[in-house]
């Protein structure tokens, strides 16, 4: 593959805060490593701001009249925009391989030149969850179709997890998939803390310990559950939220409602290049996720990073993330929505166990999740549907 030309194309912006991004960002960084390949990206940066307004406000029009048919409606609008400027680029170079990182209408028809799909999610059932289209719909069979379109119209699908793989085939049994775990690079965050500015910039105790939620505030990442951990758990906690979202105000008022306020830091969000400062300024890394209409949670980039930094990953027992951990080996799982075992498992920890797990969480990322072995292996997928 060496000096050929790779193109990444998503639905979402890029960059962004979310782990699809920060995958993106290191597999551009990986195969310019292992391979020396020319990488370019399209996003949704690519549509001209007025152009998407225009669609969000014509489809908006829609959804006074029906909801789902509005939200159909725009993404249909913004794939199709999508695809004319992934064709265009794709004419006017030489471009050998087509990576796209989203399961949308844009990526359902195949294009003249070999595509991969890494899936990061079942998006339709993660629309289901956020209430943005209503089971039984038109809406709800327009997007199954499109992900059957997806996972069948491209020469290979990556899962990035076996429980996605699973979904993948269950939406379109003939699709090539294979599952690959999430990946980082385990010594990004290497000896990066916060400054003593920086913790009064962000309310950031240094008599406590501190249990960072790094999610966005989303139903599915149970960030409520971060705050009920907290309730259970002795005033010498403290808990920083990074990350917005449409729970913003749920999360508060029951923060206020219970008392907690003055032990809970909410910051909206962080440039990615932040993110070590607090993560290894931490004590504990909560990824309490949540079953939402059948949706799990993957292999959490944020857990991985957690881990990476030597760190006690507190998470839920579902979906990816017991693919990361052994519980009470290299990290501390407990059922979803037990957020009163959650608090007695961190309470259990001895001083030794908690820098055990800490080794062995570094030591399992290096050795099993790093990206240039994945990026290795995704060339390797190239070299195939090209051949």
């Amino acid at each position: 593959m060496t000096n050929k030309h790779i193109l990444i194309a998503t639905e979402l912006e890029y960059p962004h805060q979310g782990g699809v991004s920060s995958h993106i960002e290191l597999l551009i960084k990986g195969l310019k490593i292992v391979d020396n390949v020319t990488v370019s990206v399209i996003s949704r940066n690519d549509i001209p701001k007025f152009i998407e307004r225009l669609c969000f406000l014509f489809s908006g029009f829609i959804s006074l009249f029906n909801k789902g048919c509005g939200y159909l409606l725009y993404h249909k609008l913004i794939g199709f925009i999508l695809r004319l400027k992934i064709e265009a680029f794709i004419y006017k170079h030489d471009v050998d391989i087509l990576h796209i990182h989203s399961t949308n209408f844009a990526f359902s028809k195949k294009f003249k030149i070999p595509s991969v799909l890494t899936c990061h999610a079942d998006i339709t059932n993660e629309m289901l969850g956020q209430k943005k289209i209503k089971t039984d719909s038109f809406a709800e069979r327009s997007f199954y179709k499109m992900e059957k379109s997806c996972y069948i119209n491209n020469n290979c699908i990556i899962a990035v997890d076996e429980r996605l793989k699973k979904h993948v085939l269950s939406v379109a049994e003939n699709a090539n998939v294979i599952s690959m775990i999430n990946f980082i690079d385990p010594y990004e965050f290497d000896n990066i803390f916060l400054s003593n500015e920086d913790r009064v910039k962000f309310n950031f105790p240094i008599d406590k310990k501190i249990l960072l939620c790094p999610r966005r505030m989303v139903v599915k990442n149970g960030v409520i559950y971060a705050v009920k951990i907290l309730e259970s758990l002795s005033d010498n906690f403290h808990l920083v939220i990074v990350g917005g979202g449409e729970e913003h105000n749920s999360i508060t008022n029951y923060a206020k409602d219970n008392n907690l306020t003055n032990r809970i830091t909410i910051i909206p969000g962080v440039e990615r290049s932040e993110m070590a400062k607090f993560y290894n300024s931490s004590d504990f890394i909560l990824v309490p996720s949540i079953t939402v209409n059948n949706l799990q949670e993957a292999t959490s980039i944020s857990a991985l990073e957690g881990m990476a930094c030597s760190k006690v990953v507190v998470a839920s027992d579902i979906g990816g993330l017991t693919l990361l951990i052994d519980d009470s080996v290299d990290g501390i799982l407990f059922e979803e929505h037990n957020f009163k075992l959650a608090a007695q498992k961190i309470v259990a920890l001895s001083e030794n166990d908690y820098k055990k797990i800490g080794f062995n969480a570094r030591e399992k990322v290096i050795n099993k999740f790093g990206y240039i072995n994945a990026c290795n292996n995704i060339l390797n997928i190239y070299k195939k549907i090209s051949e």
